[in-house]
């Protein structure tokens, strides 16, 4: 039975409860004014005529109020209902258009097919295990350019320890008899003459390389920002090239769904369900998307704010190095905020 009184309220009247206490009040209030009325003359109540119409007299503006009450207490209810339909209608069409951008995204995956450079054909989901697989295999092999690239640029960020190690390889010992005299030349060089170093004095075999790679690989999520955007941006640029429609239309539908859960008042369950429904590939993929340079700002808010990627601090497929939990995850905060 609805009720007209808040629900937070300690007491609560139904409909026939209200009725009920109505026609009471009646009852009880002019039966005594007909009773002990003493300008009531009681032989004129002999006629039984006369006592009807004394009663609808008196009972006439109770009846009028209660109906005039269980009218308004009916367009209470009537305009109540409509506000509940009105709401959950609006829920169906969120929950409806949600779920159709979810099966949206869902079919960017599903209907998507195309030849990789090895000649093979790959379709559906087939297609982010690919797209894991050479995100893997690119990070692994351009690390050793870029570690050299960082070593040639920014020689400040490696430490007297990384110098022993490097000076290993020096293969000029007239003119870097120690690791320091080594150390004090090459961070005073320029770029040119860095250059010219590592060309003549430094042995740039395969140990070299390992060493190098070995030591950015430590502190890979320590380095500038900026370089580490420009490390994504180079590993997915040919896969954002030889993919770019599907790209492209992924993440606009990503878009999509992160701004309809934005106006939504189900939010919190529209976010667990994309979380509960996104694969380790997709996340992964979505995390180095938005940390190299093509990207979408207000999408990149939007990740960040609801904690989309959150979940890849225990994921090691694209970790390089050592990374503790609370490393990674202050890493995936630094590149969704660009700072």
């Amino acid at each position: 039975m609805t009720n007209f009184f808040d629900k937070n309220r300690k007491f609560q009247f139904t409909i026939w409860e209200i009725l009920l206490i109505i026609i009471l009040g009646i009852f009880f209030l002019g039966m005594p004014l007909i009773v002990f009325n003493d300008h009531i003359d009681l032989k004129y109540l002999d006629d039984p005529s006369n006592v009807g119409s004394n009663i609808a007299g008196i009972l006439a503006p109770f009846l009028s109020l209660t109906g005039s009450v269980l009218v308004y207490l009916a367009f209470k209810v009537q305009f109540k209902a409509n506000q509940d339909i009105q709401v959950q209608f609006k829920r169906q069409n969120d929950d409806q258009h949600y779920f159709r951008l979810i099966d949206s995204l869902d079919k960017r995956i599903t209907l998507y097919s195309f030849k990789a450079t090895n000649d093979e054909h790959y379709s559906g989901y087939n297609i982010l295990s690919y797209f894991l697989k050479t995100i893997q295999v690119r990070i692994d092999k351009r690390m050793e350019s870029f570690s050299k690239k960082i070593f040639l640029n920014d020689p400040n960020i490696f430490s007297d320890e990384d110098y022993e190690k490097i000076f290993k390889h020096v293969v000029s010992r007239t003119i870097f008899p120690t690791f320091e005299k080594f150390k004090h030349d090459y961070l005073k060089a320029d770029y040119d003459e860095r250059y010219r170093i590592n060309m003549y004095d430094i042995d740039y075999e395969d140990n070299l390389n390992r060493t190098l790679k070995e030591l950015i690989s430590s502190k890979f999520y320590y380095l500038p920002v900026s370089y580490i955007r420009g490390f994504y941006q180079n590993i997915l640029n040919e896969l954002i090239k030889e993919n770019s429609s599907f790209f492209d239309g992924y993440f606009k539908t990503l878009d999509l769904i992160m701004n309809h859960i934005e106006q939504s008042e189900n939010s919190v369950f529209y976010i667990d369900f994309l979380k509960g429904n996104l694969t380790t590939a997709e996340k992964i993929i979505i995390l180095l998307y938005l940390g190299s340079f093509n990207n979408n700002s207000n999408l990149e808010k939007k990740i960040l704010k609801h904690k989309i990627v959150d979940s890849l601090i225990n994921v090691k497929g694209v970790k390089i190095g050592n990374v503790t939990e609370q490393e990674y995850l202050r890493h995936i905060e630094t590149l969704l905020t660009r700072i």
